[in-house]
């Protein structure tokens, strides 16, 4: 066995020798390893914590560190090395440590209290401005589609279109259906507003957490929403919502439903050539339209005397893939967003809402790229504030303006959504005492807003637990290509490899290679030619191979057959 792991046992007697669940679990792993390796993958007793230190002790002996200074000098490395584990022990073992929570102070207990203030969402530029622009309603008419249209200010600029049309995604039995389907969906396409991306924000959510894969559906009903969103329910007793809030979120529901996206996520380009003529060409992009969820089970509400419907009750849902792959998939990053956010007026209070999602985005991405927290937000402008929060100068009074402007701040710091509020640089009274103070100074200014420190914490604390789940992805990974590039390479000796003469080892071992190419193209679905471009190899050398039809190989096809089945692997793995 790897000395490594000996000394990983040692240093965890020394440094976790109180905690009996994890020292116990540890020497068990490392009995059965010591037993088998193979047991790295099977044992009962398997852990990521473990094998974290030892990847971090083998980091440190690539640093030129001996592992005997490090076990004699362990008092230099205890911050490391809890800083290192953090985020797998606390995953691991839950709430069994006092060492890596400190005892349970009193201010992690007013941190978890805190936790209720907030909410994880979905952080992507995507999803943003999804939500952005359905909270201000900046669907415009296309003369070209005969539809309403948005497109995304995102990198790949998506365009979202509102549309009454069917697909497949549209589970609707009869031609019945189809018209009913139709005339709700004509009704409630301008139902774009605060209260519409409040709905997007508590299905997305809700579907998160209650499911695994992307092709998991969810029961959903209108009072989800209103039930996170924190709207009364009535006071004669019999604790239901009040029929205009109902109402008013099915009809959101709805409209939600009508919400397409124009994907041209690979800027996919065809060319039609004419073979005859070479210069007889003509080149278009291919873009996809994907509906943003896919409903099932939908049950509409209707109006008992004119038999109108009204919005949607209740349905099975989930994201379509375009949307999943933004929620769940690689794309995906989490913020936490003030549930004040959602429980604020759509009314009264939608600047607020809609600065709070602003200001939820903005410091997550800070946070990620360790910029400053401080740094001022600009009030005018295409991207400054009064933008952001929908408020049109040209409406507005300058004094009206500025004042409301100042009281949404006020309001946000009142509720602990921000900490505190400031001008960058103090407001200049003789500049605003002239008399196009607004345009020419006041508009011009830029705000700090800091953000509270428990929102601070509680988001390092969500971050370390998904960089958790990546480290055991990373680690797991690594031991895997580990164990697969060792016996791979156990019979390889020479430039040119005898298939068939060699020993039965190296025999059994290229039919392993063979069966997982093989297996490899069929999960795949692609030609063998196409796979053998990937590879790096002739078709026809890849073809004898796989037909078992050559006795003997080129080491440095040998070499690329290994490098794309590792590729696949470390794919199929993350």
């Amino acid at each position: 066995m790897d000395h490594t792991f000996k000394t990983a046992l040692l240093i965890a007697r020394q440094l976790f020798g109180k905690e009996e669940s994890v020292l116990s679990k540890w020497q068990s792993f490392y009995n059965d390893i010591e037993k088998d390796m193979i047991n790295l993958y099977d044992s009962p007793f398997m852990s990521f914590s473990f094998l974290a230190l030892i990847k971090w002790l083998r980091k440190k002996e690539k640093e030129g560190i001996e592992l005997y200074d490090i076990l004699f000098n362990i008092e230099l490395y205890v911050q490391e090395i809890y800083s290192y584990l953090g985020p797998l022990i606390q995953q691991e073992f839950e709430d069994s440590l006092d060492i890596m929570r400190g005892a349970a102070s009193h201010e992690g207990q007013d941190l978890y209290q805190e936790a209720s203030s907030y909410l994880e969402m979905n952080n992507t530029d995507v999803l943003y401005y999804l939500r952005d622009g359905i909270s201000k309603n900046k669907f415009t008419f296309s003369k070209d589609t005969g539809r309403k249209m948005y497109q995304l200010p995102d990198k790949k600029k998506h365009v979202v279109q509102l549309s009454n049309h069917k697909d497949e995604d549209l589970k609707l039995k009869s031609i019945e259906d189809s018209m009913l389907w139709e005339r709700t969906i004509t009704n409630v396409l301008s139902a774009m507003d605060d209260l519409t991306a409040d709905c997007l924000d508590v299905i997305t959510m809700a579907w998160t957490e209650q499911t695994n894969s992307s092709t998991e559906m969810i029961q959903f009903s209108y009072e989800q929403v209103l039930e996170v969103c924190g709207y009364h329910r009535r006071k004669d007793g019999a604790k239901s919502f009040r029929i205009k809030d109902r109402l008013e979120v099915m009809k959101r529901l709805a409209a939600l439903a009508s919400i397409f996206i124009y994907v041209n996520e690979d800027n996919e380009i065809v060319v039609l050539s004419n073979e005859e003529q070479k210069n007889d060409f003509y080149k278009y992009k291919r873009q996809h339209i994907k509906r943003l969820f896919v409903l099932e089970d939908i049950v509409l509400a209707k109006d008992i005397n004119t038999d109108e419907v009204i919005g949607i009750e209740s349905c099975t849902i989930r994201p379509s893939e375009f949307l999943s792959n933004y929620l769940i998939g690689e794309k995906s990053t989490t913020a936490l967003m003030p549930i004040k956010a959602l429980q604020y007026s759509k009314d009264r209070h939608k600047y607020h809402k809609r600065l709070t999602r602003y200001l939820s985005w903005q410091w997550r991405i800070r946070q990620l790229s360790r910029t400053t927290m401080y740094r001022p937000f600009s009030i005018g402008g295409e991207k400054g504030l009064l933008s952001v929060m929908g408020i049109d100068s040209k409406n507005h009074k300058p004094a009206r303006l500025k004042e409301v402007f100042e009281n949404v701040l006020d309001n946000l710091q009142a509720d602990h959504v921000i900490a505190s509020w400031s001008y960058h640089q103090a407001l200049n009274e003789q500049a605003m005492n002239q008399r196009d103070w607004f345009k020419s100074y006041w508009i011009n200014q830029q705000i700090v807003i800091v953000p509270p420190q428990e929102m601070l914490h509680l988001q390092k604390s969500l971050q370390w637990r998904q960089e958790s789940n990546e480290q055991q992805l990373e680690i797991f990974a690594e031991s895997s290509l580990d164990q697969f590039v060792s016996s791979v390479n156990q019979k390889q000796e020479s430039p040119v490899i005898e298939i068939q003469n060699g020993a039965n080892d190296g025999q059994e071992e290229f039919e392993n290679i063979r069966d997982t190419i093989n297996q490899y193209k069929e999960q795949l679905k692609i030609p063998l030619r196409t796979l053998a471009e990937e590879v790096g190899i002739s078709y026809s050398t890849l073809s004898r191979f796989l037909s078992n039809k050559t006795k003997r190989i080129n080491g440095d096809n040998v070499e690329k057959i290994k490098k794309w089945i590792k590729h696949r692997e470390l794919v199929d793995i993350l």
